[in-house]
């Protein structure tokens, strides 16, 4: 697999995450990935490292033999509970509670995320009623950048400087936050996942910084995003 077709991989998992943590699945979704088309979606996330558990989750939800609306009501429920209602003892899902003083939203995080989006051209659907610094609009720009990466655009920030600036800085307090709340369905795993999946996207990019650093100095060789709209 070429690095192109690789980094756009990653970017398809960032989107699928967003969605994950956008809004919780409707019985059509369950019924898209009993389908051949959403089997196969499953099985190439799963390869990803990281997506493991999250995927297996979504199986559950929707095996065969599973009450589909059951399934349903119960993630909405366990949604719900755990980004909506809860309002502090539940788990944000916006960076500036996490990296503010006093945990409040709109803070520097959400201004910040909002000038990356417009260096980068790109808004928020209108239909998608969300603040910049949502965990599903963080997800959603990282897949937009990788997107602009492998088409050999030239994105607002690198990606991996947007990882460790603007995700890993409060996505790991997020996941853990989730783990402790009773009954949070299966965004414990969802969470649990994509906290090993942003860990491996940062390992992956320091595997080829040194590659690309072993290659110079060896030889002389050589979606929910788009453009001017984003949702999760």
């Amino acid at each position: 697999m070429t690095l192109e077709n690789e980094t756009l991989r990653w970017a398809l998992a960032y989107r699928w995450f967003a969605r994950v943590f956008e809004t919780p699945p409707r019985v059509a979704a369950l019924e898209a990935y009993r389908s051949d088309e959403g089997t196969a979606l499953l099985d190439n996330l799963s390869t990803i490292p990281g997506l493991a558990e999250a995927v297996s989750a979504i199986q559950a939800l929707s095996a065969p033999g599973v009450d589909l609306g059951h399934a349903a009501e119960t993630a909405d429920a366990a949604f719900t509970k755990v980004f909506i209602i809860n309002g502090a003892r539940g788990a944000s899902p916006y960076a500036s509670v996490w990296l503010s003083e006093r945990r409040l939203l709109c803070q520097e995080p959400a201004r910040a995320m909002a000038k990356l989006m417009q260096e980068a051209d790109l808004s928020i659907q209108k239909d998608v009623r969300e603040l910049p610094d949502h965990i599903a609009i963080q997800l959603s720009f990282m897949a937009e950048l990788l997107t602009r990466v492998a088409e050999g655009g030239v994105p607002a920030i690198l990606p991996e400087t947007f990882l460790d600036d603007h995700m890993l800085n409060w996505v790991p307090k997020f996941a853990d936050r989730i783990q402790t709340l009773q009954h949070p369905g299966p965004y414990a795993a969802f969470a649990r996942s994509l906290v090993m999946f942003l860990e491996a996207d940062k390992q992956r990019y320091a595997l080829q910084s040194d590659q690309d650093i072993g290659t110079a100095n060896g030889n002389d060789e050589t979606n929910p995003l788009r453009q001017s709209e984003i949702r999760a």
